[in-house]
């Protein structure tokens, strides 16, 4: 094969499975399928007898405010009683969680979880239902409020209509209110008569 064409393919092979990785880490993380990597810890402490602040690299994730622990300082490993301690936010860690601990957030990225590609498909099978099913459930939704936006204007609308019509005839026009009250009754129910056909389809397929 032609160097310039193997060239073009491995590129393009690359590009292809860099792009389905990134779609399952996204599919993963959607479905909460994820572990939570934090941001390094900072702390500011002094050590007793001293009150001359102190800046160091938190690596025991348990450490609270008042703990003493020891830190390496010039070479020298020193015992440093822990005043705060700090989640320093930079773009790698874009979420964030509060540490009621040491009252303040705690910066991390979320990590897809180690899967199998049979697992995977699995997984798609599933989300993919999923996704289904809030949208079957989505759409029952919609078509409920419309048919009860149709009640309401059909109502309204007979009791303006039949009103209208009092220049003319001197009296409220009740057949024309009841023409329209009819219509939007119909129209409502056959709107909500879908939607629980819908809802009832859904219900059905996720027993």
């Amino acid at each position: 094969m032609n160097d310039k064409v193997k060239a073009f393919l491995d590129a393009k092979k690359d590009a292809e499975m860099k792009k389905l990785e990134e779609s399952k880490n996204k599919t993963l993380i959607e479905l909460g399928l994820y572990e939570k990597e934090y941001a390094p810890m900072v702390g500011h402490g002094h050590v007793e007898g001293n009150s001359k602040d102190l800046k160091f690299m938190i690596k025991n994730k348990r450490a609270k405010i008042g703990d003493i622990i020891t830190v390496s300082k010039n070479g020298e490993r020193i015992d440093v009683i822990i005043d705060s301690i700090q989640s320093e936010y930079n773009s790698e860690f874009p979420e964030a969680e509060w540490d009621s601990d040491n009252l303040t957030n705690k910066y991390y990225k979320k990590v897809p979880v180690e899967i199998t590609e049979e697992e995977y498909e699995e997984v798609k099978k599933y989300s993919k239902d999923s996704v289904k099913v809030v949208t079957d459930n989505s759409i029952a939704a919609t078509l409920k409020v419309i048919a009860v936006f149709v009640y309401i204007v059909g109502f309204i609308a007979g009791v303006v209509i039949g009103g209208a019509l009092t220049d003319y005839t001197r009296d409220f026009s009740w057949g024309t209110a009841f023409a329209c009250w009819f219509l939007s009754l119909f129209s409502g129910t056959t709107v909500l008569g879908f939607a629980e056909i819908i809802q009832l389809l859904t219900d059905i397929k996720n027993k």
